[in-house]
């Protein structure tokens, strides 16, 4: 469920919510002291923090894609 933060017009503290997007509309409307603050997603890459390189896994995947899809250069760098 995506998160959005809030700055409460009031306090001027923010604040974070958890909401479906079909809800967000509705909670604005609700709290129009809360004014929505633009931020950017959290990434997940691919990368292993420990290692700073790509898990086994994921690198025996690219393998197998590479095996049907000899032509595509799309994971060479992966691998």
């Amino acid at each position: 469920m995506p998160s959005y933060t809030f700055t409460n017009t009031a306090t001027n503290e923010e604040e974070t919510h958890f909401l479906k997007m079909s809800e967000l509309d509705e909670f604005k409307k609700n709290n129009e002291h809360l004014k929505q603050k633009l931020t950017t997603g959290n990434v997940i890459g691919g990368l292993s923090t420990s290692s700073g390189s790509l898990p086994e896994g994921l690198r025996d995947t690219f393998r197998e894609m590479k095996k049907k899809h000899p032509r595509s250069t799309g994971v060479d760098n992966f691998i």
